[in-house]
This record gives structure tokens, C-alpha cells and sequence, in this order.
């Protein structure tokens, strides 16, 4: 390979990796995030919990969803904050330590259908197999 077609390449996966930074697109995320997060391993609950509370204070609308995953006869399990923001948009987001914020297309009062997304968005691999509201 020649050094002109090297840089051809090198060139073009640069751009490439330009133009998928740049088509994550800016937005504005809720001003809080909880102290512990990320600190624990398996705090996935605890640290939904003190998101949707932060939230709450900042007077977002916000809910923890709890829900099960994979495989029926081993299932995993998680949790997550699902909220509203920005307050009156009707733009429904999901967060977690890992993952952090991400932009959710499901109705809010149907917690099967925002976990699914979630997980489905967090790449996390199943169905999900039963979602419910832990703290609203």
C-alpha cells in the first residue's frame, strides 16, 4: 500500500469519527447527579433513588424503574431513573451510573415500554421481562 492511500484512509476514518461525535448531537442534561455515583459496584437502585429525589428538588418530574431481564429462568435485574426534561417538553429521559443520561421514546405511564427502551438503548442483551415503579 502506498503512503498516499494510507493517508486517504487515515483521513477518511478521522472524518468518520468526526462525523458520528458530532451526530450525538448537544443537548442539556438536569443540573444534578447524585454523590455516590458509580462508586459501588451493584448500587444501581440506591443511586436511581437519590437521582429521582435530586430531580424532584430541581422540580423535574421523575420515577424509578426497576425491572428484570435475560433469560427466565436466570433473569438479571437493574434499575434506573426515568424523568422529564426539560419540565413541560414532554422529552422522557433515562439515567443510570453507566450509562448516564439517555433520550427514551415511550409513554410515561407505561413502565414496561420505558424499560425495554432503556434496555434496548443501554444494549444490554434479552427481553425484559417484568418492569415496575419502585419510588415516584
Amino acid at each position: 500500500m502506498s503512503d498516499v492511500t494510507a493517508t486517504r484512509i487515515m483521513l477518511i476514518v478521522c472524518a468518520l469519527g468526526l462525523l458520528l461525535s458530532l451526530m450525538g448531537g448537544c443537548t442539556t442534561y438536569p443540573p444534578v447527579e447524585p454523590p455516590l455515583n458509580g462508586r459501588f459496584p451493584n448500587a444501581c437502585l440506591p443511586e436511581a433513588i437519590l437521582m429521582a429525589q435530586a430531580l424532584r428538588e430541581k422540580q423535574i418530574r421523575a420515577k424509578v424503574i426497576a425491572y428484570t431481564w435475560g433469560n427466565p429462568t436466570k433473569p438479571a435485574g437493574h434499575a434506573f431513573c426515568a424523568y422529564m426534561y426539560p419540565t413541560g417538553q414532554n422529552r422522557l429521559w433515562g439515567w443510570d451510573s453507566f450509562s448516564q443520561s439517555i433520550r427514551l421514546r415511550a409513554w410515561w405511564s407505561d413502565d414496561a415500554a420505558i424499560a425495554r427502551e432503556f434496555a434496548l438503548r443501554c444494549h444490554r442483551g434479552g427481553p425484559v421481562l417484568q418492569a415496575v415503579t419502585i419510588e415516584r
